[in-house]
């Protein structure tokens, strides 16, 4: 594989180039989208071609840079390996391929059509159709079957698997390689681990935020829901101020919810907003991160940093697959504090689950415990840690 540079040529706004399509067929697909290329190095376009397809949602995008497109590249050495993506998610792929497409941003709102690994957006399957016809297309469906697919040692089959099938669906031997999901523990020895944040970005957050500070990420998505109001949040601040922290507000614009407070820098309206690269400068000057029922604990576990995350028990330990990405991208499992709690119980509760939050808060900063802790869950919470924590911590 030829070397990857950081910094390469950008094309601003350029529009996808004609030679991958044919212009009459594909006017309105190339009205409606467009794309900043970010190139880093000079393959041409002789090689032959190998798009991956990276419209999913963060918290499965996560698994992307970290342990399916490195899988993947060492099966087609010879390819120019191309990335199509989100806005400002050049810093997850700028190391691993040839070039990044990032989407404009007119088309974000298509960020709402993201289901897991995949999407039900009509543009995003029309350019993955178009490209297929010349070039291989990684799209999020075979992404997510790579999560669940298991190999057979013995007929050499490979074949998708739940959580505890432990046999070979063709010839039924039991010798077979676990699927991702189901080693957890095994599959984390072999994470590839993201480049620390430029230097510059460091310099310059480091001037924008306080000593003390924890990253905040509100969330505001139109598709799942499982929002919280802006006076819920400023609730949560205040606890966080009383405690003696400092609050810093950030996020992907899109998907966050945007408030005011007198306390909080709010990076919300900073030009870098949405940019994965200074999100990441960002919370790695913080003392721990907090997220409810987000996806964002992938940038604190990746870090290493600590993080506190608001998620319901079935989430984690049940039938949801959040658990295992979780586990499979932190780094130290001293690290984290889980609150496991419904969302219709906190958001109906919630000034009763501010002082769980606080209790949480404490014993996991001042007094390094990061048992998982419930609210109003306790019984059905205990059922789900017992029978799923073992696979994952």
């Amino acid at each position: 594989m030829p070397t990857m540079r950081s910094s390469g040529k950008n094309v601003a706004n350029k529009k996808i180039k004609p030679k991958f399509f044919n212009i009459k067929k594909n006017k309105s697909l190339l009205k409606s989208i467009s794309f900043k290329i970010h190139k880093y190095n000079d393959k041409n376009d002789s090689f032959p071609k190998l798009f991956f397809s990276c419209f999913c949602e963060f918290g499965c995008e996560s698994l992307l840079p970290t342990y399916l497109i490195p899988r993947i590249n060492k099966n087609f050495p010879d390819h120019k390996k191309i990335v199509l993506g989100w806005q400002g998610r050049e810093y997850f792929y700028k190391h691993l391929v040839d070039e990044f497409w990032e989407i404009d941003p007119k088309c974000m709102n298509l960020r709402e059509k993201c289901k897991a690994f995949m999407h039900n957006s009509k543009e995003l399957s029309s350019l993955e159709d178009v490209l297929s016809k010349k070039s291989i297309v990684v799209d999020g469906k075979k992404l997510g079957n790579l999560c669940v697919s298991a190999a057979c040692y013995a007929c050499q089959s490979e074949f998708a698997v739940g959580k505890t099938e432990s046999s070979c669906m063709n010839c039924g031997s039991t010798n077979i390689k676990k699927s991702l999901f189901q080693g957890v523990k095994e599959y984390k020895n072999y994470i590839k681990f993201l480049p620390r944040p430029s230097s510059s970005l460091s310099s310059m957050v480091e001037n924008l935020i306080p000593s003390n500070s924890v990253a905040l990420f509100a969330r505001n998505r139109k598709a799942y829901g499982r929002n919280f109001t802006a006076e819920h949040y400023r609730k949560l601040i205040d606890v966080i101020n009383d405690i003696g922290y400092n609050v810093v507000l950030l996020g992907e614009p899109v998907s966050s919810l945007n408030f005011k407070h007198p306390n909080v820098v709010n990076l919300l309206n900073h030009r870098l907003a949405g940019n994965l690269e200074f999100a990441f400068a960002v919370v790695e000057r913080c003392v721990f991160s907090l997220q409810l029922y987000t996806a964002s604990t992938r940038i604190s576990s990746l870090l290493d940093v600590p993080y506190i995350l608001v998620e319901s028990p079935d989430q984690i330990y049940g039938r949801g697959q959040e658990g295992i990405r979780l586990s499979l991208t932190t780094r130290n499992d001293k690290k984290k504090k889980l609150i496991l709690s419904n969302y219709i119980n906190t958001l109906e509760n919630f000034d009763k689950f501010l002082n769980t939050f606080e209790l949480a808060v404490r014993s996991f900063m001042f007094e390094n415990n990061n048992d998982d802790i419930f609210f109003n869950c306790e019984e059905v919470g205990s059922i789900y840690l017992k029978s799923g924590s073992e696979s994952l911590w």
